[in-house]
């Protein structure tokens, strides 16, 4: 016996003491004591250890190191490719491989070790620590095993833990949709969802919607938001209301916007496109912002596409002190050249606005515009002894200007008055031809009327007055 403790544990003379004086002469000696008692393997290993006054450490450290000394003797009598080459822990691990239960049964037969204490002891192992390295140091299949008596336990009530556990998930989940708890715990609040079918092209009141307490992206948190906007897509009742199920007003490129360009309002449009949370609503919000990248027509204009800073650019603008009145042929005295903050629209050289006429009074510092000058330019010489007035004509669209002025005729059609028409033997009052009217362009009414802007020579104003307000004017114009 002492020859094969000495190989077991060379340096432990004490234990090697302990165990001959109390006839334990043998491995087997030590598995007989464990399982006289008839107690599982971790309890008959402490009460033996408190027998021979040695650590249960100690006695795994004997057994274990059996375990070595039988694969080596079986490595003796095997040919070179079945030997199972374990010198310690780890190697014994690797040569179990992880399907455990046939990888214990091979090393078993081969070292003729019974099955049953070889699966004791590799699980009482894992409740110790080496001497060289902690027990979360040793290789995972170790911590595995020992919790495998457990997990044999819980496989027999399995499903009785299944339906505890599902109705604890599904008391959770009650509990989380009521609120009750103080975080999230990945829902979000009053998200807002259809409180009735809703056809694509509604628009949207607050009866239309209600809120809940679900877990969602890309969602309304505020019934306000919604309210006037329209329905894109058919919606059922209890649907989450999505960014692509809605359209609202927004702003819209015309045509291709390049990057560093200026936005004006003729370069953008408002209508009806699939919300977009960073998009511009207003014209007015973006205009003498420069753009920061390129922007594609139809595409919708968004925040971060458009800069932080009103740019600045020269602007022609009035000088004159005094106002200028509608229908005042622009000179040079009249206007200067200044660096203005890119609100509006304007012009950028003098030269643009000279011989062009006023459509309305400017004041000094007024930016020039395709608002208040005209289209077209005209002489002074064109206009002299004439006078600029607006005449309502009745057929729209017969006269284009095209940037030029037009001389037409005009002709006055009395209106018939209601004495006429009760006295018919009256003589008809006769239809009057003014020629040579100068049109300087045409105007469009709220009440869809088109006014003419006419300059009429000096000598016609008399004629002019009386007719005006008791006929109809029609545009004569002769084909080239």
């Amino acid at each position: 016996m002492s020859t094969e403790l000495d190989f077991y544990i060379v340096e432990n003379k004490s234990l090697i003491d302990s165990l001959l004086k109390r006839d334990v002469t043998s491995i087997d000696d030590i598995w007989v004591h464990i399982g006289a008692k008839k107690v599982d393997f971790d309890e008959g290993i402490c009460l033996l250890a408190e027998k021979l006054q040695v650590s249960k450490e100690e006695l795994l450290k004997l057994l274990i190191a059996h375990i070595f000394l039988l694969t080596g003797e079986y490595n003796k009598t095997c040919a070179n490719r079945d030997k199972a080459n374990i010198r310690n822990m780890n190697d014994l691990w690797e040569f179990v491989g992880s399907d455990f239960d046939n990888g214990i049964k091979n090393l078993s037969q081969k070292i003729n070790y019974d099955v049953g204490n070889l699966v004791s002891l590799l699980s009482a192992i894992g409740h110790i620590e080496s001497e060289q390295k902690s027990y979360w140091e040793w290789p995972r299949r170790r911590r595995f095993n020992m919790v495998r008596k457990k997990w044999k336990a819980l496989e027999k009530n399995w499903l009785e833990l299944s339906i505890a556990l599902g109705g604890l998930a599904i008391l959770f989940l009650l509990t989380r949709a009521t609120g009750f708890f103080p975080w999230s715990l990945g829902l979000s609040d009053n998200v807002v969802i259809a409180a009735k079918n809703l056809e694509a092209g509604h628009i949207i009141t607050s009866q239309d919607l209600s809120q809940a307490r679900i877990s969602a992206t890309d969602f309304f948190p505020n019934v306000s938001e919604l309210e006037g906007l329209k329905v894109t897509n058919t919606l059922a009742k209890g649907d989450i209301i999505e960014y692509t199920d809605i359209a609202r007003k927004q702003v819209v490129a015309i045509n291709d916007i390049s990057q560093g360009t200026i936005l004006y309002t003729d370069l953008l449009t408002t209508t009806w496109t699939t919300y977009h949370p960073e998009a511009v609503l207003a014209i007015d919000e973006v205009i003498g912002f420069a753009t920061s990248y390129d922007i594609q027509g139809g595409d919708i204009l968004l925040k971060n596409q458009v800069g932080n800073t009103v740019q600045t650019v020269n602007r022609v603008v009035i000088s004159s002190t005094t106002e200028i009145p509608p229908f005042h042929i622009i000179q040079a005295t009249d206007i200067t050249l200044l660096e203005k903050e890119a609100l509006t629209n304007g012009f950028e050289k003098i030269s643009d606005v000279i011989g062009h006429y006023s459509l309305q009074p400017l004041q000094n510092g007024d930016v020039l515009n395709n608002n208040n000058l005209s289209e077209i330019t005209v002489s002074d010489d064109l206009l002299a002894d004439r006078h600029i007035l607006t005449i309502p004509i009745q057929n729209k669209g017969v006269v284009y200007t095209d940037g030029a002025v037009v001389r037409v005729s005009l002709l006055f059609s009395p209106l018939q008055k209601v004495s006429d028409s009760q006295n018919p033997s009256a003589p008809s009052k006769p239809e009057f031809l003014l020629t040579d009217v100068l049109i300087l362009g045409l105007l469009d009414t709220d009440g869809g009327k088109q006014l003419a802007i006419a300059a009429v020579q000096k000598d016609d104003l008399p004629l002019l007055s009386e007719k005006l307000g008791s006929s109809q004017v029609f545009i004569l114009y002769s084909i080239p």
